[in-house]
């Protein structure tokens, strides 16, 4: 096998290695996007429940104070 014919081999791995290191580049993208939205999406659903519990403590706070009048 010639240097040349090596060389040749060298530059179609490096290539494809590049070809490979750009989808995993467009994939991982692609997740973190959407782990951002589920992250989002989260954070509003944590909020909605912090504030149902916060007006369910306010409401026995409320009741709490109406049995000790």
């Amino acid at each position: 096998v010639s240097r040349s014919e090596l060389e040749r081999r060298k530059l179609g791995k490096l290539k494809s290695i590049h070809t490979d290191l750009k989808n995993l580049k467009s994939t991982l993208m692609r997740e973190m996007s959407n782990d951002r939205d589920e992250m989002v999406r989260m954070k509003a659903e944590i909020e909605a429940v912090q504030n149902e519990v916060i007006a369910d403590l306010h409401q026995v706070m409320d009741l709490m104070s109406s049995l000790i009048i």
